[in-house]
């Protein structure tokens, strides 16, 4: 079920993404996915393709799941079978604090 709302204020939003399973983006203009670590942060489920930025979020450590295509038939196929696990929760929400400026910033503080 998909259901198109426009803008929304942020608690409507993170309501919206609480009453949801999965976060889907299949856009090739998404430079980076910051839909999908709205998301994550709520506890949905990502799912996207390889080919954009969201896929980074996602490879190499997961959770979630990315497509080489969008493939209408593998992607319906694979949403059928798809069984959320509340379990998952914890660790996409701890996937969204690595992308956290903070957190961006201790990383590049260790390279150097």
């Amino acid at each position: 079920h998909l259901e198109v709302a426009g803008p929304l204020d942020a608690v409507t939003l993170n309501a919206q993404y609480q009453q949801s399973e999965t976060i889907a983006l299949f856009s090739r203009f998404e430079a980076f996915g910051m839909v999908m670590l709205e998301g994550m942060n709520q506890g949905c489920f990502p799912i996207t393709l390889e080919t954009i930025g969201a896929a980074e979020i996602i490879h190499p450590h997961g959770p979630g799941k990315t497509f080489s295509e969008f493939h209408r038939e593998e992607i319906s196929a694979f949403l059928r079978e798809f069984e959320f696990n509340s379990a998952q929760v914890p660790a996409l929400q701890e996937r969204v604090k690595f992308f956290q400026p903070a957190a961006r910033a201790k990383a590049i503080q260790r390279i150097f």
